[in-house]
């Protein structure tokens, strides 16, 4: 009797247990994560939301920059993100991502189709003063701070 009770729970166990590829939702995106220029050949930002800067950091005059991964999708919209990067780690990330959920892409003329991309983007909070100039301008691949 325990035999045929222990195997259907087995085999319920076996196949809830199935595993998953946590980047199947973007298997049908274009990987442009690797080169932050290629975007702005599938895609142009037609509306950009400034991240807040944080009330802490900005008391304590850091700067820095959080680069992210995220997917646009066939509308135009960021769908899912990762945290490629960030100086100082972790501090401007919610108010990064919070962002960067606002804002909206419209396609190239090169893009028809609407292909769905993995995109880098790259945030930077500088403010006049900072104490951390020389870290953020080594850790955040800025123009100019």
């Amino acid at each position: 009797m325990k035999k045929f009770l222990v195997l259907p729970l087995l085999v319920i166990f076996i196949t809830s247990c199935k595993s998953t590829n946590p980047n199947s939702h973007y298997e049908n995106y274009l990987n442009l994560s690797h080169d932050k220029d290629l975007v702005s050949d599938f895609w142009v930002v037609k509306k950009r939301v400034d991240p807040n800067y944080p009330s802490s950091a900005a008391r304590k005059y850091l700067s820095g920059c959080s680069e992210i991964i995220v997917g646009i999708d066939t509308n135009g919209k960021p769908n899912g993100y990762s945290i490629k990067k960030s100086y100082p780690k972790g501090l401007f990330d919610k108010q990064a991502t919070a962002a960067l959920s606002k804002w909206r892409w419209k396609p190239t003329k090169n893009n028809s189709v609407r292909k769905p991309v993995l995109a880098v983007i790259q945030l930077d909070f500088l403010i006049d003063g900072a104490r951390n100039k020389s870290e953020v301008e080594a850790n955040c691949s800025l123009n100019e701070v």
